[in-house]
């Protein structure tokens, strides 16, 4: 059961690439949505302290469609956790704001440790937008 489970998350896992410069993760972001006209599915991105990149995607319009369990396996199977992430980043192709699920997300990400920089990423134009940290408590820091 747990192998099945394990499989079953290993199709979410786009690229996993170790020893990438942090101060350069906007080259690696380029390259990860390189094809964002083509494929047209959002990817989520995960920048570890240790400057490990794991890319993750379920190939659905609109949202990565995969639970925050699944996160936490795939990353613990990479090496991490919650905690241990520096940036998550994920694109909106027609430059959206962060949607109420962004904020949803980072709330319940902060719950499980989370301290780093929530972003999305425009890949037509390389913008990055960063989520205020107040989100996650409602305004109040």
């Amino acid at each position: 059961m747990a192998q099945q489970r394990k499989d079953k998350l290993a199709k979410y896992v786009k690229k996993v690439k170790k020893n990438v410069d942090l101060d350069k993760y906007l080259d690696e972001l380029s390259k990860v949505y390189s094809n964002w006209k083509q494929e047209d599915a959002e990817k989520m991105v995960f920048f570890t302290r240790d400057g490990t990149m794991i890319v993750i995607g379920s190939d659905d319009k609109g949202y990565v469609n995969v639970s925050l369990a699944g996160i936490q396996q795939i990353l613990i199977a990479n090496g991490s956790n919650i905690p241990y992430l520096k940036r998550i980043v994920h694109n909106h192709n027609k430059g959206e704001d962060f949607s109420k699920g962004d904020e949803d997300m980072y709330k319940v990400l902060v719950k499980y440790g989370f301290k780093g920089e929530f972003q999305i990423y425009t890949p037509k134009t390389g913008q990055v937008r960063t989520m205020d940290k107040s989100v996650a408590t409602g305004g109040k820091d």
